[in-house]
């Protein structure tokens, strides 16, 4: 027989929640299906910490099941689907009461995250996730699976699953409804006799079965289960794996297709005079897609010329005639022409935007038979430097214009990379931001993230996706990093989880330079330090919110931003 030990707390100045009905569907479950046998159910209610150590000691529990309030922050997970909740619901986070209830003192402000049990008053009491995990690590040989059916409890779960080998969180906050539900359809598929993995599924679907858009908070976090040391099945990899740095080869077996229908992108660039805009925060794989794109217009025999604006050196920056300069001498090279800017180049007569374009125009559109493809990476370098941008874009518009109507610039085809799309600063009708075809590269879904970690030859279970996702989210050279030392045996899955966000990870470089860019700008240090502390999106000048998209560290959900993976809130809200 099986232990179940369901623990609630509810305490004064919480919105009241149904824990009792929870308790009672899930005995009504065990019994319809004939196993209450299999499994004894108890509970401990208005739960102290004290209560708890006290509980596992009298109960000697393989299941713990904890009903009540979390308090965190919400965790990124796979982008496979978009979930919500209803603001009309109640939800299992730590709020006020209303008003119109008697008073009562508020419970004392918290800035950690935990479970929201109660102290001798009735008031509440946080538990940290790691103080919870060191209770269950007493009990590692006992407890099989641990249940926390309340808001933001993910971040909890991560910790305890290093000793249990079933723990289940939840991403966001979680309304009553969808709480009882899901543990209505876990607890079903228990009594049925199906296994943890299975229940979890079933759960998730329960909340989906009944229209509640939540069926994507709960997540199930599992421990490797493997000792000592545990490692990973693999399978044979066909090459080496190569370490991430830098774009992805195009030969690369590593390389995932993440646009819808990629190659169909690929053949845009077939389009007299067409436009492509590849939009992404650094490190998200831009320049491995121009490359690809680029590829594809050399197998055409097209010309090829790729640029990256960080190659342009201070002085080519002092002012628009030396950047352009600088720009048009790079694409003579790159196509191997001959040199004629000395003859051609009439700072007398001609503005140097006059100059470069007609230079363009008659000595390398009309020279050449066949199109010619220019790809301009890292194009927002020269963002801060307006004099230079408002013209050099206006002048690249100046010439997508001129390839709707003009034989010669037809042959001409633009590829832009940049990271940001703070070009507020621009003229938009003037600029090369609002027209063309925009390619925004996204993060890696979680389908995706399984086949790469395939051609790692990693043979993963759901639970081992989910857990590295937790961390890092579908951040493609995040998850690459730790696929590249977990297939080189150099860590376990659960020791890069549990180093991620310290200095002794393998993300500690990563994470050191990002510090060392924010520490030079007090504003943006300030303000990272705000949002991955917050326990809600965070509304911040527009400027500062743009610079840390543009960097990975945040999304936007509406008009208010939030760390886009926990990696970045783990580390950055020290």
């Amino acid at each position: 027989m099986k232990n179940i030990l369901f623990l609630a707390a509810n305490p004064k100045g919480t919105s009241p929640l149904r824990l009792d009905q929870e308790f009672r569907e899930i005995g009504e479950e065990l019994r319809r299906a004939h196993q209450d046998h299999q499994f004894h159910l108890d509970q401990r209610l208005a739960v102290r910490p004290r209560d708890i150590q006290q509980a596992m000691l009298d109960i000697n529990p393989q299941i713990v099941h904890f009903s009540g309030h979390g308090q965190g922050t919400k965790l990124v997970f796979p982008p496979q689907e978009t979930s919500y909740r209803s603001s009309a619901t109640l939800e299992r986070k730590a709020t006020p009461v209303s008003e119109s209830l008697e008073p009562v003192d508020e419970p004392e402000p918290v800035d950690e995250e935990g479970l929201v049990f109660e102290d001798d008053q009735g008031q509440a009491k946080l538990v940290s996730g790691a103080a919870l995990a060191g209770l269950f690590e007493l009990f590692t040989d006992e407890v099989e699976c641990v249940l926390l059916n309340g808001c933001y409890s993910a971040t909890q779960a991560m910790v305890i699953s290093q000793h249990v080998p079933y723990v289940i969180g939840m991403s966001d906050a979680i309304s009553d409804k969808a709480a009882i539900e899901f543990a209505i359809g876990f607890y079903k598929a228990l009594g049925a006799g199906r296994g943890i993995e299975f229940a979890y599924r079933m759960g998730c679907n329960a909340i989906q079965m009944h229209g509640i858009p939540e069926h994507l908070t709960p997540v199930l976090i599992s421990k490797s289960n493997a000792s000592p040391a545990p490692r990973l099945p693999q399978t044979k990899l066909s090459s080496p794996p190569e370490f991430p740095s830098g774009p992805v080869g195009l030969e690369s077996q590593f390389y995932i297709e993440r646009l819808p229908n990629e190659t169909r992108h690929y053949r845009s660039i077939r389009n007299p005079g067409c436009l492509l805009r590849i939009m992404a925060p650094d490190l998200m794989g831009k320049t491995s897609l121009m490359a690809r794109i680029l590829h594809s217009a050399t197998e055409q025999n097209y010309h090829t010329i790729y640029l990256n604006l960080r190659d342009a050196e201070q002085r080519v920056l002092v002012d628009l005639n030396s950047f352009l300069y600088w720009l048009i001498e790079r694409i003579i090279a790159e196509l191997g022409l001959k040199n004629q800017l000395n003859e051609h180049w009439d700072d007398k007569t001609m503005g140097c935007i006059s100059n470069c374009t007609h230079y363009f125009e008659k000595f390398i559109l009309r020279k050449l038979e066949q199109p010619i493809v220019l790809g301009v990476d890292e194009v927002d370098r020269i963002f801060p430097y307006s004099d230079i941008a408002t013209d050099f874009f206006g002048m690249l518009r100046n010439w997508f214009e001129k390839g709707r109507t003009q034989a010669d610039w037809k042959a001409l085809r633009l590829v832009l990379a940049y990271s940001t799309e703070d070009y507020s600063q621009f003229r938009i009708n003037q600029s090369p931001f609002n027209v063309g075809e925009p390619l925004r590269l996204r993060e890696l879904t979680r389908q995706q993230v399984q086949e790469l970690g395939n051609r790692y030859g990693l043979s993963w279970a759901d639970q081992q996706i989910d857990s590295l996702m937790a961390m890092v989210g579908g951040h493609p050279y995040l998850v690459r990093l730790a696929m590249y030392y977990i297939s080189d045996q150099e860590v376990t899955l659960e020791q890069l989880l549990q180093e991620a966000p310290t200095e002794d990870g393998i993300y500690s470089d990563h994470l050191h330079r990002y510090w060392k860019t924010l520490s030079s700008n007090a504003q943006l240090a300030e303000t990272i330090q705000i949002v991955m502390s917050a326990k809600e999106p965070v509304a911040v000048e527009r400027s500062l919110g743009y610079q840390l998209r543009s960097m990975g560290l945040v999304q936007y959900e509406g008009n208010s931003i939030r760390p886009s993976c926990s990696l970045y809130r783990l580390y950055f809200r020290k």
